[in-house]
C-alpha cells in the first residue's frame, strides 16, 4: 500500500516530483474491527482498539492519492486491505473525497 503524502514544487514546470511513502501492512500491527462504536461516542473518532491503526489513518488522511494494491483471491482484497478499510470508519469523513 502506498500514500502520495507531498507534491514537492519541481524547479522544471514540465516535470512533478513525488514523495511516495509505501506501507507494507505485513509490518503493521492492525486488529480486526469488532463493531463496538466507542469512535462514534468519543470526540475526534478515537478507537478502543490499540494498535497502529491511529498511526496508518493519520497518514491517509494526510495524503492527497492513495494507491492501494493487494492480490486477489476468490475476486476479493486481501484480509489484510479489507481490515484497514474496515477500521477507518472512524474518521470516515476526513478520507472521503480523495482521488484515487
Amino acid at each position: 500500500m502506498s500514500f502520495k503524502t507531498k507534491n514537492i514544487e519541481p524547479n522544471n514546470e514540465d516535470r512533478v516530483v513525488y514523495e511516495i511513502e509505501k506501507v507494507f501492512l505485513r509490518d503493521k500491527n492492525r486488529k480486526y474491527h469488532t463493531g463496538c462504536y466507542v469512535c462514534e461516542k468519543t470526540k475526534g473518532g478515537t478507537c478502543a482498539i490499540k494498535d497502529d491503526m491511529p498511526e496508518l489513518l493519520e497518514k491517509i488522511i494526510q495524503a492527497d492519492v492513495l494507491v492501494l494494491s493487494t492480490p486477489v483471491y476468490f475476486y476479493c482484497i486481501n484480509a489484510q486491505l479489507k481490515t484497514v478499510i474496515d477500521r477507518t470508519a472512524a474518521r470516515y469523513t476526513k478520507i472521503k473525497d480523495k482521488d484515487a
